[in-house]
């Protein structure tokens, strides 16, 4: 698991934080899952999070049959959005969150004038109501992750749908108090590079400095900056230990935010 971001989100609670990772979402350590489906479909096919959840958790020879995986769906209040009761398999405290794709079913996934962006914005509506209500419940997690919604079957470009979970992600960590932190996950390193690009400029972090063309003394100082943190931070606690790893990433990966 890499990471590719870290946007601080603040809010009139504290701090808050959207981080950008690149790899396997199910091996991230984060309180709860959010998956995506059409309405009903948690069929774990093979190129979906739910394919690799099945395989992960339960097996190649594993049941297709959504309940004898999962178990049944509970509703969200009056949302489009469920929850599965899946704590003791995925060995977390909250369960897994489907966020449903409202207006979209499978009859309709050929229609060339599907409008999936359109689709992923009101379902992201859903979901932040959703969220509010799970933590009403004392059923939302402290961090949750989810890959990138809308990319797979729906095809949308990680341009639309990285400002449409920005928007979700501040909107959630602005008025959740418990929610910490959202992770948005790419699983491939061409689906890496552009979902931190477009954050790059959604934050609105450029122009962006390269390391190789600053003057040699400065390309030099951070060097050495970097390399005392990194041989120092082992005398901290590790909280303070895993913060700076994050930094630290910030600068190991792609231009410097100026």
């Amino acid at each position: 698991m890499t990471q590719i971001g870290l946007i601080p989100v603040h809010t009139r609670f504290r701090e808050k934080h959207i981080h950008l990772v690149q790899g396997d979402l199910l091996e991230k350590n984060v309180d709860q899952f959010v998956f995506s489906s059409f309405d009903g479909g948690y069929i774990p096919t093979p190129n979906s999070i739910w394919g690799a959840a099945k395989k992960r958790y339960f097996g190649e020879s594993a049941s297709f049959n959504p309940e004898d995986l999962w178990g049944h769906p509970s509703r969200i209040g009056d949302t489009s959005a469920v929850i599965f009761d899946t704590r003791k398999i995925f060995l977390q405290d909250f369960p897994l969150i489907s966020l449903n794709m409202v207006g979209a079913d499978i009859e309709a996934f050929n229609d060339e004038q599907m409008d999936f962006e359109y689709t992923l914005r009101k379902s992201l509506f859903q979901l932040l109501f959703a969220c509010r209500e799970l933590s009403s419940m004392g059923k939302l997690g402290r961090v949750i992750g989810m890959p990138l919604l809308g990319t797979g079957e729906q095809g949308l470009p990680i341009s639309a749908v990285a400002k449409l979970l920005k928007q979700f992600s501040e909107d959630a960590l602005s008025t959740i108090e418990c929610l910490e932190e959202i992770v948005i996950c790419a699983f491939s390193d061409n689906d890496a590079d552009l979902l931190r690009n477009e954050f790059k400029i959604l934050s609105n972090q450029s122009p962006l400095l390269e390391l190789s063309k600053l003057p040699e003394w400065q390309q030099n100082s951070i060097t050495n900056i970097l390399k005392d943190i990194e041989t120092s931070k082992h005398n901290l606690p590790e909280e303070n230990r895993s913060f700076l790893d994050d930094v630290l990433a910030r600068f190991s990966i792609g231009p410097l935010d100026k």
